[in-house]
């Protein structure tokens, strides 16, 4: 006779569930060219902000060099009204010049001073 012997069989199940969009609205190939577009974006607004770093610069250096040269000139001009007076000065000493010359030629030297 036969003997059966009862096995037990442990039923089990493996349930797994997976989750993806079927439709994204393209967000997953709009994501990267967004960045793209803002890197873009960044370097332009770096490279005008650098031009007009680079433009006030040059101003301001023109603008200095135009005053030197402008203080330069102003200091020459009330160089030669001293010479000047002190020529006419010597002139009118000896009466080669009168005293409203003299005036005149200190008026100069005034001026010059005032516009240094």
């Amino acid at each position: 006779m036969f003997s059966r012997s009862r096995h037990a069989w442990n039923q089990g199940s493996v349930v797994a569930a997976v989750t993806a969009p079927v439709y994204d609205g393209g967000l997953a190939a709009a994501q990267p060219q967004q960045g793209k577009e803002l890197t873009t974006q960044s370097r332009l607004v770096l490279d005008m902000v650098r031009n007009q770093a680079r433009t006030a610069a040059t101003a301001a250096w023109v603008s200095n060099e135009g005053a030197k040269a402008a203080v330069s000139a102003a200091e020459s001009e009330v160089r030669a009204a001293g010479v000047a007076l002190a020529g006419v000065q010597r002139e009118g000493g000896g009466g080669q010049r009168t005293t409203v010359d003299v005036l005149n030629a200190q008026q100069d030297l005034v001026s010059a001073k005032a516009r240094r």
